[in-house]
C-alpha cells in the first residue's frame, strides 16, 4: 500500500496514537474479488477514553463515533463512495473505557482504476473532536497471467480455526482482528500479518513451487527478521498468515515486506507494510550493527517494473554502455531489483553508514532539474541544462541574458573549481525555452567557439 511515509521523529520514542489532537486511526488493505473487481477493508480505531461518554434510554454508557469514507476517481473527480457510519459502544460502570480502542471494519466494493480517498473520524457528541487521512490508491486489473499480493493486514491477533463466523473479522477460517494504528510493543508483543496470492491457477506451469519470504527491515534498512517457505499450489488464490516477536526489537520504524516467486514461469509478486514497534524498557546489547548492505534493503527489494525503468532513465548520465546492456539483458523484476542495489553500493562513498551520500546528491539534482529546467515537451532531468546540472552540480555563477534586441535568450554557467575554471553555454535557439548547449570549455563536453552565431536573431 503507497501510504505518506513521512514520520516525525516523535514516533520512535512513543506510540503513533500520541501525534494528534484526536487519535482517530484508520488503514486499510486491497483484496481481489474477482479479474476486474475487488473490495476494501477499512480498518478504524477510536480511542475510547476521547471519546464523550453519554447515556442511552436504558441508563448505560456508551460512546459513538462517526466515519465518512469518500472515494474519488482520479481520472474525472467523480465521486464513486460516499458514505457515512456510525459505530457505539456500551462502557461497563466499572470501566470508563481508559486505554481501549473501538476497533471496527467496513468493506467497500471498487472497480479498477486509480483513486483518491478522505476518512474522516468525529467523535459523535463533540464534532471537534475529527481527524481526515487522505491517501491515492490504485486497485489493479487482474486478468493478466502475473500473481499478485493483496495489500497486508496488520493484526493485533489471528485465531486459526476460528468458531466464530458470525464475527466482522473472520474471514477464510481465521478470525483477524486488525491494528490500524500499526503499534506494536508491550501491550501487543506479537505483530500478526494476513494477506492473501491470486492467480495462481493462471500460470503456464502449474506444478512450479513458490518461494514465499517475509522479512522486516528497521529504519537503517537492516534486516532483522526473515522466514521463507515454499508451498506447491495451484488453486485460484491462497492465504499467507503469520506473526513476529516484536519484543525483540528496539523503538522504531519498520517495514514488512512479504515476496513471492516462482522462478520457472519467471513471476514475482510482493507487497509491503509500515509498522511501529514501542519498546522502550528495550535494551540493545549489541554494539556493532551491520548498516544492512545485502540485496533485500527496503529500499531496493520492493521497486516495482515501472520504478526500476525510471531509475534507469534517472542514471543514464552516470552508466556505461556496458552497463546499460547489462540491465537491459535482465529477463526478471528480481535480478533488476539485485542490479540497482549492486550499482548504487558500489557508488557508495562510505558503506559504514546507512545513507549512500553519493545516491542521496545524484538523486538531489534529478529532482532539482526537473523543477527547474523543465521545458514543454520534456522533463528537466533530459534537458542539456538538466544534465550538466545533475553531473557538475550547481554553477558557480549563472550570467543570463533574457532579453539583448539582436539575441535569443542565452545563460552562461561558471565552474571556477572544475579544471581550472569552465563555461557552459545554453542558448533558447528554437524559443520554446529548451535551452540547448552551444560551447562548453570543459573537456569532453561541446565546444563551439562560434557559438554566438547560433542566437542571432534573424
Amino acid at each position: 500500500m503507497k501510504k505518506n511515509i513521512i514520520i516525525i521523529a516523535f514516533l520512535i520514542l512513543a506510540p503513533k496514537s500520541f501525534a494528534q489532537k484526536f487519535n482517530f486511526d484508520f488503514d486499510y488493505a486491497r483484496f481481489k474479488l474477482n479479474d476486474s473487481l475487488s473490495y476494501i477493508e477499512f480498518y478504524y480505531s477510536f480511542p475510547q477514553d476521547e471519546l464523550s461518554i453519554i447515556q442511552n434510554n436504558q441508563n448505560e454508557n456508551i460512546v459513538e463515533g462517526n466515519i465518512l469514507i469518500q472515494i474519488y476517481d482520479l481520472k474525472n473527480e467523480n465521486a464513486v463512495f460516499n458514505r457515512e457510519f456510525r459505530v457505539v459502544n456500551k462502557i461497563p460502570q466499572e470501566n470508563s473505557g481508559k486505554n481501549l480502542n473501538l476497533v471496527g471494519l467496513i468493506r467497500v466494493s471498487i472497480g479498477a482504476g486509480n483513486y483518491k480517498m478522505k476518512v474522516t473520524g468525529t467523535d459523535n457528541n463533540q464534532k471537534t473532536m475529527s481527524r481526515s487521512i487522505e491517501e491515492t490508491f490504485t486497485i489493479e486489473d487482474y486478468r493478466s497471467n502475473q500473481i499478485y499480493f493483496s495489500d497486508i493486514q496488520l493484526a493485533s491477533s489471528i485465531l486459526q480455526e476460528s468458531p466464530n463466523k458470525s464475527s466482522i473479522f473472520y474471514k477464510n477460517t481465521l478470525e483477524v482482528s486488525p491494528n490500524p494504528t500499526a503499534v506494536f510493543g508491550k501491550a501487543s508483543p506479537a505483530a500478526f500479518y494476513y494477506l492473501e496470492l491470486y492467480n495462481l491457477d493462471k500460470r503456464e506451469n502449474l506444478n512450479a513451487p513458490i518461494i514465499i519470504v517475509a522479512t522486516l527491515f528497521n529504519s537503517k534498512r537492516e534486516k532483522v527478521f526473515e522466514r521463507k517457505k515454499t508451498i506447491r499450489n495451484n488453486n485460484p488464490a491462497i492465504v499467507e498468515v503469520g506473526s513476529i516477536n516484536v519484543m525483540k526489537y528496539p523503538s522504531d520504524i519498520y517495514l514488512l515486506v512479504v515476496t513471492a516467486q516462482d522462478s520457472i514461469n519467471k513471476l514475482t509478486a510482493h507487497s509491503a507494510k509500515k509498522l511501529y514497534i514501542y519498546n522502550p524498557d528495550f535494551k540493545d546489547t549489541i554494539k556493532k550493527r551491520n548498516v544492512g548492505q545485502d540485496m533485500a534493503s527496503a529500499e531496493f527489494a520492493i521497486m516495482t517494473e515501472e520504478e526500476c525503468r525510471d531509475m534507469l532513465i534517472k542514471t543514464k548520465y552516470i552508466m556505461s554502455s556496458a552497463q546499460v546492456a547489462q540491465y537491459n539483458s535482465l529477463s526478471t523484476l528480481e535480478a533488476k531489483r539485485e542490479f540497482w542495489f549492486n550499482f548504487w553500493k558500489r557508488l557508495d562513498p562510505d558503506q559504514t553508514t546507512p545513507i549512500n551520500e553519493y545516491k542521496e546528491e545524484y538523486m538531489k539534482r534529478v529532482s532539482i532539474s526537473n523543477e527547474k529546467f523543465g521545458s514543454i515537451n520534456k522533463k528537466g532531468m533530459l534537458t542539456d541544462r538538466g544534465r550538466v546540472y545533475i553531473m557538475y552540480g550547481e554553477p558557480d555563477e549563472i550570467e543570463r541574458f533574457p532579453s539583448e534586441l539582436d539575441k535569443k535568450p542565452y545563460e552562461i554557467w561558471h565552474y571556477n573549481s572544475i579544471e581550472g575554471g569552465v563555461i557552459f553555454v545554453f542558448g533558447d535557439v528554437t524559443g520554446f525555452s529548451n535551452f540547448e548547449l552551444l560551447h562548453s570549455t570543459k573537456r569532453g563536453e561541446l565546444r563551439d567557439d562560434n557559438w554566438m552565431r547560433k542566437i542571432q536573431q534573424q
